[in-house]
């Protein structure tokens, strides 16, 4: 393909920098981190030369002022340092977790997939700007029921650019490991079904995400990604099918375009 499309060099959807990508997403965090840091650290120094104020004037020094103002002021620059400490430090767990969310997202865009019955292998990340992939993972009847259920809304989803990666995996008791299973091979592998590729790594990335949202590990899940490669959806039942018909625009003409990517659903933190 061409730079730039599905198997091409290019990725439309945004820098593949989890770092660069917070920022795009949040462009005025770092001017708000350090107005907060600002604030707060003047706060800080008023803190401390009322609190020095508020010593002295008991002692009766000169200049001191009275302890009563001292006092007053010494609570507004207290009540100014609680506030502005609690606003940056809001704003730093929410970096981390936006950061967290955009690392899993580029580990996700690492993972290989075949497009189409040539079998061409691709990043599932070089699929952003041009599909809005929806990852059923789980039991085999859980999967088999997943593409029945969206085979009949086949044409609506293709429409919307929703592609599926069915990937169908059994729990091994004994090891406590994922073990991927084969489609069926009534199952076709076009540009509607794309197939996940090194299993084991989409395996592994999954027992991880399910350790760190305490899911249980073989749970039956789905994750359905924006156009842009953002996590827009997921859930441990049956993928809702006939809602991502309503909810998401048809890719064709500007609706494709990244400017109308803010139709593609909430972002998931």
């Amino acid at each position: 393909g061409a730079a730039g499309g599905p198997g091409g060099g290019g990725v439309r959807g945004g820098s593949s920098n989890p770092a660069l990508r917070a920022e795009a997403e949040a462009p005025f965090r770092v001017v708000r981190k350090f107005g907060y840091a600002a604030l707060a650290g003047s706060a800080g120094i008023g803190t401390l030369t009322a609190l020095l104020k508020s010593v002295t004037s008991v002692f009766g020094a000169a200049g001191a002022g009275s302890f009563a103002e001292n006092v007053q002021n010494l609570g507004i620059d207290v009540a100014a340092l609680s506030l502005f400490g609690f606003l940056l430090n809001s704003e730093l767990k929410q970096e981390k977790k936006q950061l967290a969310r955009l690392e899993r997202e580029e580990s996700l865009a690492e993972l290989k997939v075949e497009l189409g019955s040539r079998r061409r292998l691709a990043r599932l990340g070089s699929l952003r700007g041009f599909a809005r992939p929806v990852i059923v993972a789980g039991s085999e009847a859980y999967v088999n029921a997943a593409l029945a259920e969206a085979a009949s809304l086949q044409a609506d989803l293709q429409q919307r650019g929703v592609v599926v990666v069915p990937l169908a995996f059994r729990v091994d008791q004994d090891k406590g490991l994922l073990e991927a299973m084969p489609l069926e091979e009534s199952v076709p592998q076009d540009r509607w079904i794309l197939a996940p590729v090194r299993t084991e790594e989409w395996l592994a990335w999954l027992a991880q995400q399910s350790e760190a949202n305490g899911i249980a590990v073989g749970t039956d899940v789905y994750l359905g990604l924006r156009m842009d490669g953002r996590v827009r959806a997921s859930g441990v039942r049956s993928p809702p099918w006939a809602a991502f018909v309503a909810q998401l625009a048809p890719t064709d003409g500007a609706w494709g375009s990244d400017f109308m990517a803010g139709f593609d659903g909430e972002i998931r933190m």
